[in-house]
């Protein structure tokens, strides 16, 4: 995996793991950077604010969820069979 997106995904997890202990409005990207274990600075060359960062949780664990979905899907044919398939 590229440098980059390595220190985004740890951006991203350490942000998670604040999130969840502190709320989103009880949190600080210096909580977040500390925990990263990178400069505050470092976190706006990634995400523009405390929001955009939220949010790009939430649709980084999406893509994660559909990629993961599309692989247990694979080589199940019809409608019913994939949603027999996701339901179980």
């Amino acid at each position: 995996m590229p440098k980059k997106k390595v220190k985004r995904q740890l951006i991203i997890d350490a942000a998670i793991e604040v999130f969840s202990r502190n709320s989103f409005q009880n949190s600080t990207i210096s909580e977040i950077a500390q925990k990263a274990n990178v400069a505050e600075g470092t976190i706006y060359q990634y995400f523009k604010n405390k929001e955009d960062l939220f949010f790009s949780i939430s649709i980084d664990k999406t893509k994660e969820f559909y990629g993961e979905l599309e692989l247990h899907l694979q080589g199940i044919n019809g409608a019913t069979n994939k949603i027999r398939k996701f339901v179980w």
